[in-house]
């Protein structure tokens, strides 16, 4: 406080109480302030781990996307082969049939 009133001076009384409430409130908010900060720490903390997270499970979802397309696969290809070996097996026997009447075999 600047004493340029001297001791008699009215306000001084006045004055004296606001500077205490400002320094209350100054600690008030410094505190406040450090809450905050301790809070958004927190929660950049709690989005990093969940992005890790995030970031797993889309890798898992991908790897079981593949492994779901490769089973449908696996019986088309399965009928593919059992569709190759009857069509293969009927031309083998029209072919013995042929040369059995064309008198080869």
């Amino acid at each position: 406080m600047d004493n340029s009133c001297g001791q008699n001076c009215p306000i001084s009384g006045n004055i004296s109480r606001l500077e205490e409430q400002l320094g209350e409130y100054q600690a008030q908010n410094g505190e406040s302030h450090r809450e905050m900060y301790s809070r958004l720490n927190a929660l950049e903390t709690a989005s990093a781990v969940i992005k890790v997270q995030y970031d797993s499970i889309m890798q898992k979802l991908d790897e079981l996307a593949w492994k779901v397309g490769d089973l449908e696969q696996k019986p088309a290809r399965r009928w593919e082969a059992a569709v190759g070996a009857l069509i293969g097996a009927v031309v083998s026997g029209l072919a013995v049939y042929f040369m059995a009447k064309m008198g080869m075999a």
